[in-house]
């Protein structure tokens, strides 16, 4: 089975499908071509898509996603998705303040949650500085299920994930606010 499938798979479980709604997650989606690698799922809410207070101007997208079948990490990207702005200087001057948000709610998140969480293995080891500008994820929750797992674990590590950690999340962005 390919990625692509077992996140799609994943995401029809009565269970998951059921917590999903419960905590309010109103942005889920997989994405990929059903290859060896680039699938993945995105879990999150529209209110967690962060604005520049100027409206109608660039943000943040704040998600949970799973790139591989047996993990999670919590995702801060530039919104609308840009890839590669290390590599473009006068992109990042030109999204500066997109790119300070960015920064200060990585850093946010990175410092509340990092081995913090009583549900799932939190950490924040070998990532890159919030202050990178290539810098995409928080913190990694860990499980010992490995890429090979069934969709039935993968749905046991997701579920108690989310009830902590999507309060926690709304809580963190709510109170930057």
């Amino acid at each position: 089975m390919t990625d692509l499938r077992f996140f799609q798979t994943t995401l029809e479980h009565p269970h998951l499908k059921a917590e999903i709604a419960r905590q309010g997650l109103d942005r889920v989606e997989t994405y990929g071509r059903g290859g060896t690698h680039n699938d993945g799922m995105k879990l999150s809410k529209v209110r967690w898509l962060l604005s520049l207070p100027a409206p109608g101007t660039e943000g943040i997208d704040v998600h949970l996603e799973a790139r591989r079948p047996g993990e999670l990490q919590l995702d801060v990207e530039t919104y609308p998705y840009e890839g590669k702005i290390q590599k473009n200087a006068l992109r990042q001057v030109e999204l500066r303040e997109v790119l300070h948000l960015k920064a200060d709610v990585l850093d946010l998140l990175r410092r509340s949650l990092n081995r913090k969480c009583d549900t799932v293995d939190a950490t924040a080891h070998g990532l890159l500085s919030t202050e990178a500008v290539n810098c995409l994820c928080a913190v990694k929750f860990k499980s010992a299920l490995g890429p090979l797992c069934s969709i039935e674990a993968y749905v046991e590590f997701l579920i108690p994930a989310l009830r902590e950690l999507v309060p926690k999340i709304d809580g963190l962005l709510e109170a930057r606010s």
